[in-house]
């Protein structure tokens, strides 16, 4: 699915001289490295999360998934786990989208 951005043509003629004075040399190059900052500052949120759980619990999302097994009934660490969990999947799945918009 492809998306066209329209932008006002009063509005660009404004704004391409303050990009180009930035050193951007079109839209492409700004909005890309916009993206980039913004993509980078999500993984970066998940990836603390997923630390502080990690010092939290003295282990890995995967250690303490193996310690589960054999524990009785922990709430607080399950409400842990689905949020590490979840930490998890969004650093990644932020991370693959910083990636296809680097080589974009």
């Amino acid at each position: 699915m492809q998306h066209q951005i329209e932008i006002d043509s009063n509005f660009m003629k404004i704004a391409a001289p303050v990009l180009a004075e930035f050193g951007f040399v079109d839209t492409k190059a700004l909005i890309k490295e916009q993206l980039i900052l913004m993509l980078a500052s999500r993984v970066s949120h998940y990836d603390a999360e997923i630390k502080l759980l990690e010092e939290k619990y003295g282990g890995s999302y995967e250690d303490l998934m193996q310690q589960k097994q054999v524990q009785e009934e922990n709430f607080d660490l399950e409400d842990s786990l689905n949020d590490w969990r979840f930490a998890i999947e969004a650093a990644r799945r932020y991370q693959r989208k910083l990636q296809e918009i680097e080589n974009a």
